[in-house]
C-alpha cells in the first residue's frame, strides 16, 4: 500500500490581517509533500497576506501553523531551510549573474565567510539544469526577460533545498508561451522532486490543469478547498467566484466571452473542431441546438472542410469565415 504524502505545512483556526482589520479567519489548510497548490481569489481578499503569514513574513492574528511538525514562531534559521520564498519583484539582483543568483540559496548552509562547498555547487549545478537556465548561467540578471528570471528565481528556490516553495503571482507578468511553461515547470517540480508548492494566481484556466488542489479566498474572507475537478462538478467554483466567474464556461473549462444568441444550429462532427465552431457562431448571434429546436446544421469534416445546411440549402466552406460569412449573406 503506498503510503500517504505527509503534511509539510498545516494551520488551524487561522486567522490573517493586520491589527486594524483581520482579512481571514477560522483558516484550516494544508500543504503536503508531491502536492500543487493554487491560491486564488480577486485582488484586495488577503492572498499575498497569507502567503507572507504562512510563510513567516508577518504574524497571525491567531491560529496554530505547524511546519515540519515544529509550531509557530519558528526561527529565521529554522525557516530558512524549510520554506523558500519566489516573489514576483526582482529588485537589487540585476547585476549579479544568474549562477550568482541561483547560488544565493546556498546561504542557510553556507559558512560565516559564505564559502560554498564541492556538494553546494553540485546542487546548484541540479537546481540550474532542473530548471533550464545553465545555458546562460553567466549572463546578468537584468538582461533576461520575464520569463527567464522567473525561472532564475526558481532555481535559486531549488538550491535552497527547502521541502516548501511559496510563490507570489509567478506568471502575473509573462506571456502565455512562459506562463505555461513555468506552470509545467513547478509541476514537474512537484512530482520529481516532491515539493510541497504554494503558488498565488489569476490565472484560472492553467490553475484548473495544474494544480492538485485550489484555495480560493473570497472578498468576504471565506476560503473553498478542494480538488479543482471536484469544485468545478459540486458547482462550488462557481459559488466561490460568484459573479466574477460569470464569464467562465464551468461545464467545458474555459473562459466564455461570449454565450451565443438565441438561434440554434445542430453542430456535428469532432469534438475538437466543434469547440471553435461554437465560439466563431456566438459572435453572430448564435448557438449549438438539438435536432428538435433547428434544421440548420453544421458538420465539420475537416478544419479545411465544413458542411452548411441553412434554411434548406447545402454549402460547403473550408473555413470557419466562410461558413459565418454564407450565415450572414442567408439570414
Amino acid at each position: 500500500m503506498t503510503k500517504a504524502p505527509h503534511h509539510l505545512l498545516s494551520a488551524t483556526n487561522l486567522a490573517i490581517g493586520y491589527r486594524q482589520k483581520a482579512l481571514a479567519s477560522d483558516l484550516t489548510l494544508s500543504i503536503r509533500a508531491g502536492e500543487l497548490v493554487c491560491l486564488l481569489g480577486p485582488n484586495g481578499a488577503g492572498k499575498s497576506t497569507l502567503m507572507r503569514s504562512l510563510a513567516g513574513l508577518q504574524p497571525m492574528l491567531q491560529g496554530e501553523l505547524m511546519i515540519a511538525g515544529e509550531k509557530a514562531p519558528h526561527s529565521a534559521a529554522f525557516l530558512s531551510r524549510q520554506l523558500a520564498v519566489v516573489l514576483s519583484e526582482f529588485d537589487g539582483v540585476g547585476g549579479l549573474t544568474v549562477k550568482e543568483l541561483v547560488e544565493m540559496g546556498r546561504a542557510p548552509y553556507s559558512s560565516w565567510a559564505g564559502r560554498l562547498g564541492k556538494r553546494d555547487h553540485e546542487i546548484v549545478s541540479e537546481a540550474m539544469a532542473a530548471t533550464e537556465v545553465g545555458a546562460f548561467s553567466h549572463r546578468k540578471v537584468g538582461t533576461l526577460s520575464d520569463g527567464e528570471r522567473q525561472r532564475v528565481m526558481i532555481a535559486r528556490a531549488m538550491a535552497q533545498q527547502t521541502p516548501l516553495i511559496m510563490l507570489d503571482e509567478p506568471t502575473s507578468h509573462l506571456d502565455i508561451a512562459h506562463r505555461v511553461h513555468t506552470m509545467r515547470l513547478l509541476h514537474r517540480l512537484t512530482r520529481e522532486h516532491q515539493k510541497g508548492i504554494l503558488l498565488s494566481s489569476h490565472d484560472l484556466d492553467l490553475a484548473l490543469q495544474g494544480a492538485d488542489q485550489l484555495w480560493i479566498l473570497s472578498e468576504k474572507g471565506q476560503m473553498t478547498i478542494g480538488a479543482p475537478e471536484d469544485l468545478v462538478l459540486s458547482d462550488q467554483l462557481a459559488q466561490a467566484y460568484g459573479t466574477g466567474g460569470e464569464g467562465y464556461d464551468w461545464k467545458h473549462g474555459g473562459l466564455r466571452l461570449l454565450a451565443g444568441g438565441d438561434r440554434p444550429m445542430v453542430l456535428q462532427g469532432p469534438e475538437e473542431l466543434l469547440i471553435w465552431a461554437r465560439r466563431a457562431l456566438a459572435k453572430i448571434g448564435w448557438r449549438e441546438g438539438s435536432l428538435a429546436e433547428s434544421h440548420d446544421s453544421l458538420t465539420a469534416h475537416g478544419p479545411a472542410h465544413w458542411e452548411l445546411k441553412l434554411q434548406g440549402q447545402i454549402h460547403t466552406a473550408e473555413s470557419l469565415e466562410e461558413v459565418l460569412g454564407i450565415v450572414r449573406l442567408a439570414v
